[in-house]
């Protein structure tokens, strides 16, 4: 049906469109055109560039897991014979 558009068909819908519009409404159409195509580029940059710079955002810091093996102390230190520390002497 549209298989493929050759010059003659170009022309005919430029001449239609030359008539429709008149020669001074065209350059008035097709510089609204131009500046809709600018600002929904400007809107995809805008967009593309959100989403790299939140892609490149460090993650949180996570807390550190306490191991289970060894027993801490209540200042943290690991006893390393596996008991708690105490501070008075026994």
């Amino acid at each position: 049906m549209f298989g493929s558009v050759g010059p003659q068909e170009i022309l005919l819908v430029l001449v239609l469109v030359l008539l429709l519009f008149g020669a001074k409404k065209i350059p008035e159409i097709m510089r609204g055109f131009g500046q809709g195509l600018r600002e929904f580029k400007r809107a995809s940059n805008d967009i593309m560039g959100e989403i790299d710079r939140a892609g490149d955002m460090p993650e949180p810091p996570k807390k550190a897991a306490v191991s289970a093996a060894a027993p801490q102390t209540d200042e943290g230190r690991v006893n390393p014979e596996g008991g708690s520390e105490s501070s008075t002497p026994s």
